[in-house]
């Protein structure tokens, strides 16, 4: 191969526009993860106005349900979620990603909006339901955002765009929770959760169907500098049970609750912003090769967020500010781990990341469905502090057992396995071909 018929990676020219259809396409997912979390950590705020009316709007219907039926109710998301998540990376590469997301978000949508319905006519059973429709359609979410972002985004800017999108979430909880105790004590009460949450999905999607693309390829706003530039370079506790805790045990009111539950999540939707430029500046300068930033980065997540749990566990109860300033510590630092195994799919292989994703996924996805009912098990009285502790120590052996696994066994390269005849390694010319070709020269 000479030097001419192949690509060196300084060699490929970078689009002199600012802003290229990548980065809108990375700001559109960023909403919809801003918009799939909504649709999924709006229940854990709601429950509470929905089994104390007098919390929020007594003017609509209180629910008698005790801490083992909510934990049901919180679960049962994940029931739904685990079964889509294994098969969603290979639905995004028969149907392409974009169809399928599509599809995802105008199910889950439906299915929130359906919940208050359900809820009076059927009970929890009926609630229990829809949150696993809803999660069935979600776990589709994840498996495709890897695929696409394995074809949008040039690994230069990957910890960046990627944790720009992932970041969405953050702020989609940031936004929910902030929000859904306003409007449970407003007129609209706490069905408008729902409502509200179900509308802004189905916007999303009828924006999505007319300016998103499946790869560059489909695009047909890009242009061939782009896509040149493209081509060649080619948390479940916490999340479910800390309106909980802030309400029952730390004695804040509804509103006082969803605005403190809020705060850790934006200060996680910061961070992650901070972590992206570090991760991409540490791997781009060669002071860390990309599986020791992801493992220094994972640990940071992991480590760090865990030991702020346990100190919370700790901590006298008579001591509210404390435990709101670790309990943001710990939801924001955990923000690193976006940056350590969630990117590593797409680092191990990017022809395969959504599939990758879909397994890990699972995998994990066991854990946060397994959480609220331990949680449930657990906490017989939502504002007895000591079995909070165990909730918390239990929370953070898990983030001290994941991170040294992945710090053991964990890499950074692509693996041989990423290529086949159909899709073999591109034609870069390595270390010694270049050395060769400048003596020949």
């Amino acid at each position: 191969m000479s030097a001419t018929e192949a690509l060196t990676l300084d060699k490929v020219p970078k689009p002199k526009n600012l802003i290229g259809v990548r980065h809108f396409q990375c700001f559109l997912l960023f909403i919809l993860s801003n918009v799939n979390h909504g649709l999924r950590s709006n229940t854990p705020i709601a429950i509470v106005a929905m089994t104390d009316a007098q919390a929020a709007n007594p003017d609509f219907p209180e629910y008698d349900w005790t801490p083992s039926t909510q934990s049901y109710i919180l679960s049962s998301f994940f029931w739904g979620y685990l079964i889509s998540i294994l098969p969603a990376g290979l639905l995004a590469r028969r149907f392409g990603a974009k169809t399928v997301l599509l599809c995802a978000t105008v199910g889950s949508s439906l299915a929130c909006v359906l919940i208050p319905t359900g809820a009076e006519i059927g009970g929890w059973g009926v609630v229990c339901a829809l949150r696993m429709l809803q999660g069935l359609f979600q776990g589709c979410f994840n498996p495709c955002l890897h695929t696409l972002l394995s074809v949008w985004v040039p690994p230069s800017e990957r910890s960046r765009l990627a944790g720009f999108v992932y970041a969405g979430g953050f702020l989609g909880n940031v936004v929910t929770t902030a929000t859904s105790g306003l409007i449970a004590v407003s007129a609209v009460g706490w069905p408008g959760i729902y409502y509200i949450s179900g509308s802004i999905g189905f916007f999303w999607a009828v924006l999505y169907f007319f300016t998103g693309s499946s790869s560059p390829e489909e695009s047909l706003y890009i242009s061939s500098t782009e896509k040149c530039y493209i081509q060649t370079w080619n948390s479940g506790t916490m999340t479910t049970q800390v309106p909980t805790y802030i309400k029952n045990v730390l004695n804040y009111d509804m509103k006082e609750s969803a605005l403190l539950s809020a705060l850790p999540y934006f200060v996680k939707w910061l961070t992650s912003f901070v972590f992206s430029s570090l991760s991409d500046f540490v791997i781009n300068h060669k002071y860390l090769s990309i599986g020791n930033s992801r493992k220094f980065f994972n640990s940071i997540g992991t480590y760090g967020s865990g030991l702020m749990l346990v100190i919370l566990a700790l901590l006298p109860r008579d001591q509210p500010i404390s435990a709101i300033v670790l309990l943001i510590f710990s939801v924001g630092l955990s923000s690193g781990a976006m940056f350590g195994y969630l990117l590593n799919h797409l680092d191990l292989s990017p022809i395969h990341a959504g599939i990758l994703m879909g397994i890990s996924n699972f995998a994990g996805t066991g854990a946060s469905l397994i959480a609220p009912l331990f949680a449930g098990g657990v906490l017989n009285d939502h504002k007895n502090a000591s079995e909070w502790q165990i909730v918390f120590f239990v929370a953070a052996g898990l983030k001290f057992i994941g991170n040294t696994l992945f710090i053991i066994m964990g890499k950074g390269d692509i693996q041989p396995w990423n290529y086949s005849k159909d899709n073999p390694a591109p034609p870069i010319v390595n270390k010694e071909e270049q050395k060769s070709n400048k003596e020949k020269a």
